[in-house]
């Protein structure tokens, strides 16, 4: 495997660093999918803001799918905020 990914297995046995992982990457694809959707009614080509809507709904779920699977893999995991 390559290198990044023998660090991110490496780093992930810490299950407070996996959790943390999970939460940063569900949140950054939200943003991701914020920012398609707003660039998206930026465009004028209709066809191009079609294709940048759903790249944007395909980044908001992404995003949902990391909150069961903590729910899953820390089923006692206390939230702060």
């Amino acid at each position: 495997m390559a290198w990044g990914g023998d660090l991110y297995r490496q780093c992930a046995r810490n299950r407070e660093w996996f959790a943390n992982s999970l939460i940063i990457n569900a949140r950054e694809e939200g943003k991701g999918s914020q920012e398609a959707w707003q660039l998206s009614q930026c465009i004028q080509n209709q066809e191009l803001t079609r294709l940048g809507r759903n790249h944007s709904i395909d980044e908001s779920r992404h995003s949902k799918m990391f909150v069961p699977l903590l729910n899953i893999l820390f089923p006692r995991l206390q939230v702060e905020g």
